[in-house]
């Protein structure tokens, strides 16, 4: 019992170590593109009309453009290796929700609404291949970028009131941008079919159902819910989950 309880506390302080990392330096990179008290960038200060996509062009030059290439590399290597551990381990705006939480996990609550984020990742898309369009310096397709531009600074507080319209919803809703509205999250789940690693019962499984109960997805390991935030794999004794290579 000693050593189980040994293997669950090590796991769990692992985790929250690499996430308090991510949510305080991060987050604030993410939010107003660094460290002073004045933004400079990010969500806050981005002088362009979707945040994040015209980096190499900004004239800001956060701390966000600079760490792009390197937040690019970690998406890659992390979805390639583990799926969605993005999302479960290192998103600031999802690990912040998931703190505020304070009801019971909302497993499968509202899923028609998921269908949201079809609509957001198509739209995402489109806005990715205008601003693809842009840094070329050839023409937007249509008039939906020029509009949105003119009107960035009036669409600030309406951004900045929904951020804090999810957080506050985030005490009752487990992660509600994430589970239905997030375009990368629903991008990044993808990659749960494809990781080369995936987690599975092993023998050690006594059928306590400690992963179920700390699980948001309810224990749908291999699934595209899945946050592969490890959760469950730190509520398990020695043997019960595995992660192993994909065969």
């Amino acid at each position: 019992m000693v050593v189980r309880a040994v293997h669950r506390r090590g796991i769990r302080g692992l985790l929250w170590a690499v996430k308090s990392v991510s949510l305080v330096l991060l987050g604030p990179v993410m939010l107003i593109g660094g460290f002073p008290l004045m933004p400079l960038g990010g969500l806050a200060a981005c002088p362009f009309t979707v945040p994040f996509l015209l980096c190499q062009v900004c004239p800001l030059r956060c701390a966000f453009s600079l760490l792009r290439p390197w937040l690019f590399a970690t998406l890659v290597a992390s979805s390639t290796l583990l799926g969605r551990t993005f999302c479960g381990l290192l998103c600031p705006f999802g690990l912040l929700s998931s703190l505020l939480h304070r009801g019971s996990l909302n497993r499968g609550a509202a899923r028609p609404l998921r269908l949201l984020r079809y609509i957001l990742a198509a739209l995402l898309l489109y806005l990715m291949l205008e601003a693809a369009l842009i840094t070329l310096g050839l023409k937007p397709l249509s008039g939906l970028w020029l509009p949105l531009h003119i009107h960035r600074r009036g669409l600030l507080p309406l951004k900045l009131a929904l951020i804090l319209l999810f957080l506050i919803a985030s005490i009752s809703l487990y992660r509600p941008w994430c589970e239905y509205l997030c375009p990368f999250g629903l991008l990044l789940s993808l990659s749960n079919r494809l990781s080369l690693l995936h987690l599975e019962r092993g023998e050690g499984c006594t059928g306590c159902d400690a992963c179920l109960r700390v699980c948001p997805t309810g224990g749908r390991f291999d699934s595209e819910d899945c946050y592969r935030c490890l959760d469950c794999y730190a509520s398990c004794d020695p043997g019960a989950l595995h992660l192993r290579w994909r065969r």
